[in-house]
């Protein structure tokens, strides 16, 4: 298991390799270092990297999944879903698969359970991450947030990108969607899942499927599917987007 992570409070005291260890965290810097769209293709998001958030899942971690069980939260298992409806069970083992705000990886125990089987994580909580990696699913760890400024993974690493929740308030923003493009490969897909009431009550996520379309537009991306679903979250319905890049 490798694990990756940014010299900053929140950073796991394991050592972090040279390249990481300083940065420039201005935005102008975040902002020149980004190249992740074209300006027309990702829209401006103008959040700060969510530092009480973090401290927020630190404290809740050893608690959450019982929390969340309690919930009947439903998005973990529709996010797998249509990742198992896209992939042919001969090819399961060769996806590569990145877990966004993986948490302490509900969504990799859901994917391990239909073969999947090369599965890495991205979270800001180390403590978070320390439940994931006592489930033994995971691959490569970064402990990093995205959206903020372009991540260390590299060009077209993954086949697949998920996440399930992370686009709620204070959590990621909806440039992390560019990111997202970036990192996986041409023919591979995003799965994204977001409670329903978001796209409409958030000033952040009502700019969700706008960009979408932008980069559908700039040849960038392509939907494959939209669905909503019942029990994302209490009585909150969700939508399950999947979408393949170009």
């Amino acid at each position: 298991m490798v694990v990756h992570g940014r010299a900053s409070p929140w950073t796991s005291q394991s050592k972090i390799p040279a390249e990481m260890e300083e940065r420039d965290t201005s935005p102008e810097a975040d902002t020149a270092a980004a190249g992740l769209a074209d300006e027309k293709d990702c829209r401006e998001s103008r959040w700060q990297v969510p530092e009480h958030t973090v401290k927020a899942y630190d404290e809740w971690a050893d608690r959450y999944e019982l929390d969340v069980n309690s919930s009947n939260y439903s998005g973990a298992i529709s996010a797998c879903k249509a990742i198992a409806d896209y992939y042919p069970l001969s090819k399961r083992n060769d996806v590569k698969i990145l877990d966004v705000g993986a948490g302490t990886g509900m969504i990799g125990s859901y994917l391990k359970k239909n073969y999947f089987k090369n599965i890495d994580a991205l979270d800001p909580s180390r403590k978070m991450l320390d439940k994931l990696r006592e489930k033994k699913i995971y691959g490569t760890i970064w402990n990093d947030y995205i959206g903020f400024y372009q991540t260390h993974i590299p060009d077209g690493y993954y086949d697949c990108a998920v996440t399930s929740g992370a686009f709620t308030d204070d959590h990621i923003p909806v440039s992390s969607v560019c990111e997202l493009v970036r990192i996986v490969k041409s023919g591979g897909v995003i799965c994204t899942v977001i409670r329903e009431e978001n796209l409409t009550n958030s000033l952040e996520y009502c700019k969700l499927e706008p960009t979408f379309q932008d980069l559908e537009k700039g040849g960038k991306i392509e939907k494959v599917s939209r669905r909503v679903f019942s029990g994302y979250w209490f009585r909150s319905k969700g939508v399950c987007y999947m979408h393949k890049v170009l």
